[in-house]
């Protein structure tokens, strides 16, 4: 019999759909030790200097402040679920959740495995892929199938790439953000204690319903508070160029997740402003 997809609570942790994040081992609630690698999927953590398979069955995205250097693309990738009825038992349903596509890197990683972090309606958790060492010549494919104890409603998910342990930065993450995430490597690799804070995520303001019918284009500028772990903790509006539009800004602020701003090395609260555009309605 298969083992059922088992949900993997991010516990501690907020859920970060940015490329500065460390899988680690929860023990007794809390992060033990950060996974080097999977084989033969089992998670590996190193133990007296040597990676052995880690014992838990609870595992969490938890903040790294620094990236592995490096770029990996992803050509074809597709995430999608099925289900069938299995006759052996009664006429009872699987479900499946399947990954496919091809992995190609700019520069040549060991240890490479994947994480997919899922967030349905009712569902959030994580799966692991094991990837063999890549090279800029040699990508390779990926094809999994994963059964679940039960089917994922409606959500999106987040892929999240390791080599030894630290995350690369890869092709389905938004461009700019890559960009931003180049700067901030270089820096902190050149000697840089401090960086400030990167939008990771942010949801589209829905468009105020009473401008359509006047089809303006407009902004907003808000100014956030954003924790260590990279949340929005309180949000105000600094202008706009209609009400309207300041308060959709307002509105959209709280489904927003940030890297959290680097000092001396160490993620801090910081206070930073964001402009928000409204594009005209067609």
């Amino acid at each position: 019999m298969r083992p059922p997809f088992l949900l993997l609570f991010a516990l501690g942790f907020a859920p970060l759909a940015s490329a500065q994040n460390v899988l680690v081992a929860m023990e007794d609630g809390a992060p033990a030790k950060m996974v080097k690698a999977v084989s033969f999927g089992r998670p590996q953590v190193e133990i007296d200097g040597k990676l052995k398979g880690s014992i838990t069955a609870r595992y969490a995205l938890g903040p790294a402040s620094l990236y592995r250097p490096g770029f990996v693309t992803f050509e074809n990738f597709l995430v999608s679920t099925s289900h069938s009825e299995d006759l052996s038992t009664g006429g009872s349903m699987d479900y499946e959740l399947h990954i496919h596509g091809n992995v190609k890197s700019d520069t040549a990683l060991k240890n490479c495995f994947l994480v997919l972090e899922l967030d349905s309606w009712r569902n959030v958790g994580c799966v692991y892929v094991e990837m063999r060492d890549l090279t800029p010549e040699d990508g390779m494919d990926l094809d999994r199938v994963f059964p679940l104890a039960e089917q994922l409603g409606e959500g999106n998910y987040r892929i999240h790439v390791f080599a030894d342990g630290l995350e690369v930065l890869h092709s389905k993450l938004p461009a700019r953000y890559v960009e931003e995430q180049k700067k901030k490597t270089a820096a902190l690799l050149s000697g840089s204690k401090d960086f400030p804070p990167i939008l990771a995520v942010s949801p589209a303001p829905v468009y105020p319903p009473e401008l359509k019918g006047e089809k303006l284009a407009g902004s907003a500028r808000v100014r956030c508070r954003v924790t260590k772990k990279g949340e929005v903790a309180s949000v105000e509006l600094v202008s706009a160029t209609q009400p309207a539009f300041g308060t959709a800004a307002l509105a959209a602020t709280p489904k927003w997740k940030f890297d959290p701003a680097i000092k001396d090395r160490r993620f801090v609260e910081s206070v930073v402003e964001i402009p928000v555009e409204f594009k005209a309605p067609r």
